[in-house]
């Protein structure tokens, strides 16, 4: 396990505080002061450039470092432990991938699968800290990955189509000019997603620059569609997602010039992970599917 003394370090830094520090690890306020003590004199350092604000010294930050690093391996021991005596996969997936992917259980069904599998649809953010902590074992992500970090696999690629409002303003139009674009009610998915990254950086290398558009923001991709409507606007999502929608009429599809848009989607898990027989079944079976 990871030395008390290090554990009290982290937590020091997370509450800013020796008294909550000590009620959180419920320990004396004296300990704090004294494990703090003991890895300075052990290490033969100084932790804090100012000890009120907790601002750390180059040493302290990387004994920060090394702390962090030995708590995330801790977490991963355990996590791999626990699969040991019943197995359980937890699968994440990004919001706007969620909508494009088949749901763990239908793969689960497809392998004729009895292990649990949970599903999270969570942020970016929180499916990379979860795939290093040992929370997550896989995830479905369109955002880009420290391969350092990371094994993954290609599931798919997807196309990214322009949809509106059917009885809309543009709805004599088939193809949208670029200058319309670009003064149009736009419902975009977060900042952070890879989806809107993928978006922006195609339109950038067209010279078509979203800044004069009134935007509106969700990574619900339901909520997306009746954002079209509502605002009258138009948003660019994975087709797969909207197929029935521009086939029943209730979205149409428009086609930019020289604009094509598609978006790699991956699989990827720790390289710290050890993939036992069913963790790699459920993998081929994702790859299968994919294709």
């Amino acid at each position: 396990m990871i030395d008390t003394k290090l554990l009290t370090f982290l937590t020091l830094l997370e509450e800013k505080s020796y008294t909550k520090t000590a009620s959180k690890l419920y320990i004396t306020q004296p300990a704090v002061t004294h494990h703090i003590k003991t890895l300075e004199k052990d290490y033969d350092i100084t932790l804090f450039t100012n000890p009120k604000t907790f601002d750390l010294t180059k040493s302290g930050k990387m004994l920060l470092d090394y702390a962090k690093s030995l708590k995330l391996q801790e977490e991963l021991l355990l996590a791999n432990l626990q699969k040991q005596e019943s197995f359980i996969c937890n699968v994440g997936f990004t919001p706007t991938v969620k909508a494009v992917i088949p749901p763990a259980k239908d793969i689960v069904d497809t392998l004729g699968m009895v292990p649990m599998f949970n599903a999270y649809t969570e942020s970016y953010d929180s499916i990379i800290d979860g795939l290093l902590s040992g929370r997550l074992d896989f995830a479905f992500v369109d955002n880009s990955f420290d391969s350092a970090d990371f094994e993954s696999c290609l599931l798919t690629n997807l196309k990214v189509v322009l949809v509106g409002n059917p009885e809309g303003q543009y709805k004599t139009k088939d193809r949208l000019s670029k200058e319309a674009l670009q003064v149009a009610t736009m419902v975009l998915p977060s900042e952070d997603s890879g989806l809107y990254k993928c978006v922006l950086s195609n339109l950038k290398s067209k010279n078509i620059r979203l800044k004069n558009n009134f935007t509106i923001q969700s990574n619900d991709i339901d909520l997306m569609k009746k954002l079209v409507i509502l605002s009258d606007g138009v948003a660019f999502m994975y087709y797969d997602s909207v197929k029935e929608d521009i086939e029943a009429g209730r979205l149409k599809k428009f086609e930019i010039q020289n604009v094509q848009i598609s978006q790699n989607i991956y699989i990827i898990y720790s390289k710290a992970s050890r993939l036992d027989d069913t963790m790699q079944n459920f993998l081929d079976a994702c790859l299968k599917l994919g294709r």
